[in-house]
Parts: C-alpha cells; structure tokens; sequence
C-alpha cells in the first residue's frame, strides 16, 4: 500500500535527516521483501540523500542487489567468511585454503568486492549474539566473541588470532570493508545480548593493544587507497604452511599467515 511505502521512507528519512544524521543504513533481511520495493525505496532515497550509503543483508549473498545490477544497494554485507575461517581455521573442517581463496577473490562481486561488500569476519550481531544463555542456538552453532572462540582474552594464543583475522580483513588480504561489532575491538569475552551489554571497562592492557590494533589498521586503509578499490591478485599460496600472498595495486603487498 502506498501508506505502507510512505512509512518505510518517513522512518528513512528521520535517520537520514538532520535529526539524526546518520550516513547511511543497513536493511536486514532484504530476501524477504519484493524487489519492487526494494529498489523503488532505494531510489527514493538516494533521490533525496545521494550520499547516503545503503547496505543490504541478504542470504544468499547475491551482488544482484547492488546498485550496478537491480536492487540499487551500494553494498552487501558477506557473513559467509565468517563461517568458512571458524569452520576451517578454529572447529578444522573443510578446505581452509580453498575458502579462504574465495573470500580474497569475492569473484561475484564488482572490484572483488573491495568497496561493495560489507565483511564481518570477526562475526556481526548474528555471530556473536546468543539468545540460548551461552548453549548452542538453533543452528546448532555458538554464538561467541571471536576471541572467545579462540580461547578467551586471557589467552596470548587467542588474541594473537584475533588481531591477525582483523588485520587480514582490513589490510588487504581478504576483499571488502571491514566491520567489527561493538566489544570485539576490546577484546569482550563470552557473547552480546540484550541483558549482557558491552563492558566499558576497557583500562586493561589486552583492551588498549587490540585498540590501538585498530586504529593503526584504519590509518593503513587511510593512507592507501588502493586497499579500498583494487582487485586482488594473489602471488602466492601455500597450503601446506597456510600462506597467502595478496597483492593490491601497483604498490601494496598484504602477507598472511594462518598456519599456527
């Protein structure tokens, strides 16, 4: 109904506007709703915020929903990583290398994804949200800080991983702009939910040296661009030693080492 239309775009534009400010949204759950919507409420709204950005959550991760296809989102968010370095990489099931291959190339998505596709490698709300108490959710999976994952915060071995996965997302190796959710840049331990909200208490030094982790790697992606809008090329894999070697640009060289 146009009414219903009307309140979608009325409920955009007051996060939009100058009474919130926002930069752009996120709409979960965009394989649930006509296209048609959709795409006439992007248009909309890029008609009257042009620079908003718009991401779109939708499973299976199709890149139809950009803009430079049907939908008209300017990027998507890519939860798939996540999975395959937690399957692979901490539970040893699968093909590590192979997925972990297909995260860097993102072949799917314009410029591999690099300024289109939203990767929370570290885990979303989704990820680390528990609704089961800490106990496995429907999906049969846990729901945990990636440091948690990992062994804890208390564990050297742990946060090691952690800061590399983060620097691996969001310095060149693996394809698309990094997200991390709220306590992961602390190093929080257990799950989020809504009784169990981040811990500010943050004057700890595994807190200040995960913090200061990201911001260096933020300054990197700064001071190069060509980490936010070049394809990769990879120069190297090793399987047996769990190495990649991924080139950006005419300059920059990501190295990663996921062997332990």
């Amino acid at each position: 109904r146009p009414e219903v239309q009307e309140y979608l775009m009325d409920a955009c534009r007051m996060y939009l506007s100058d009474e919130y400010r926002c930069d752009g949204l996120r709409f979960d759950s965009v394989h649930n709703m006509p296209d048609w919507l959709v795409a006439k409420l992007n248009w909309d709204i890029k008609h009257e915020f042009p620079h908003a950005c718009l991401i779109a959550e939708t499973v299976p991760e199709n890149p139809r929903a950009l803009k430079e296809r049907d939908l008209g989102y300017d990027a998507i968010f890519l939860h798939a990583p996540h999975f395959d370095v937690v399957d692979s990489f901490i539970d040893k099931k699968g093909s590590g290398m192979s997925k972990l291959e297909a995260a860097i190339r993102q072949k799917h998505f314009p410029r591999a994804g690099a300024d289109c596709a939203i990767n929370a490698l570290l885990g979303t709300h989704d990820q680390v949200g528990c609704r089961k108490n800490g106990g496995r959710d429907s999906d049969g999976r846990l729901h945990r800080y990636f440091v948690d994952r990992m062994g804890g915060p208390d564990n050297w071995h742990a946060r090691a991983q952690t800061r590399m996965w983060w620097a691996a997302s969001s310095c060149g190796v693996l394809s698309g702009v990094p997200m991390m959710f709220q306590g992961t840049e602390t190093l929080q331990s257990a799950w989020w939910h809504l009784d169990r909200p981040m811990n500010w208490n943050i004057d700890h030094t595994n807190a200040q040296q995960m913090m200061a982790l990201v911001r260096a790697t933020h300054e990197v992606r700064s001071e190069h661009p060509w980490l936010t809008l070049n394809a990769p090329n990879i120069l190297h894999r090793d399987d047996t030693h769990k190495v990649f070697g991924v080139k950006r640009g005419d300059e920059f060289l990501a190295v990663l080492h996921a062997g332990d």
